[in-house]
């Protein structure tokens, strides 16, 4: 599966609403990590909920992030989806929602949650004109939830409430302070260099759980990181139409990309370290210049050398 991120990074320097719109449907679908077990919610939940698709596992975990199950792989398999991203503050948490609520009116039939949070709200797809797979939206404290759900069968009033009963759990991250320090500090981004990279005003981070943060200054450039496996076939990617340039100072498989035909103007860097894929995308609005991109490399030499010691 591709990462939101892959996708969002042809997206960011655009307007607001539309950054939104593209978060509500990438960050629904998890980004790629590692198996094992979901922080906030057992396989065996979904069991109890959902018993005439048992048994459930999980295909990402973590702490807090990006946590995906699924079930019956026979056909089109069940999904139980739900990302946290861990906000700056509640105020700005619960603007993230309304927002996102707002872009989704426009196209969807949006129906208020208020079990959710004050903007809380989920809308229904259908799938061979069967209502199967709901999209939610949550707020509680600084963290707000995209979750998606998606049933080989039509979804019952029995199992909307269910649904609405375990997003509470992926919400619940809110009331912990000790993860919520864990996933406010990104450790893919060396702070003190933020600004040489974003010099379009104050610098904003967030966090999208274990594996995935933007940073954003006042003009909207954007720096997006992403952790996951790294697979052969995934490091060897070349998309985008961009020049690509190996890096040896970081590694073998290390690259650097930018000059792209396809999307917005940006910088794409790839570098694995003990195991785990890191990708950069950065996206100032122009071309990144030679300054930015040697930049990028010195971040990700620095960010190698700390997580290899």
């Amino acid at each position: 599966m591709n990462s939101p991120w892959t996708r969002l990074r042809h997206y960011c320097v655009v307007p607001s609403a539309k950054l939104l719109t593209v978060l509500l449907l990438g960050a629904a679908l998890a980004t790629p990590g590692t198996a094992g077990e979901c922080g906030w919610l057992a396989p065996s939940e979904l069991d109890r909920h959902f018993p005439q698709f048992a048994p459930w596992r999980v295909e990402v975990g973590g702490v807090v992030g990006s946590c995906q199950f699924l079930s019956r792989r026979d056909e089109a398999p069940n999904v139980f989806s739900a990302n946290q991203m861990v906000m700056e503050t509640d105020e700005a948490a619960a603007e993230m929602a309304q927002n996102l609520r707002q872009e989704s009116a426009k196209t969807q039939v949006v129906m208020p949650r208020a079990e959710l949070g004050e903007h809380g709200y989920t809308y229904l797809s259908e799938s061979a004109g069967e209502a199967r797979t709901i999209n939610l939206v949550g707020h509680r404290g600084r963290v707000v939830v995209i979750g998606l759900v998606s049933l080989q069968t039509e979804i019952t009033d029995v199992e909307l409430a269910a649904i609405l009963e375990l997003a509470q759990a992926a919400l619940s991250v809110a009331d912990q302070p000790d993860v919520l320090t864990t996933a406010s500090d990104c450790p893919w981004f060396e702070t003190a260099r933020l600004p040489q990279l974003l010099p379009g005003g104050a610098v904003k981070q967030q966090t999208f759980g274990e594996n995935s943060c933007m940073a954003q200054d006042d003009s909207q450039a954007v720096l997006l990181v992403s952790a996951s496996p790294a697979i052969p076939a995934m490091m060897e990617r070349r998309d985008g139409g961009c020049t690509w340039e190996e890096l040896p100072q970081l590694g073998t498989g290390a690259v650097l990309g930018y000059s792209c035909r396809e999307g917005n103007p940006r910088a794409t860097l790839r570098l694995a370290v003990e195991g785990t894929m890191i990708e950069y995308n950065l996206t100032p609005g122009t071309e990144p210049t030679t300054t930015q991109r040697a930049q990028l490399v010195e971040m990700a030499r620095a960010i190698r050398d700390r997580l290899a010691n």
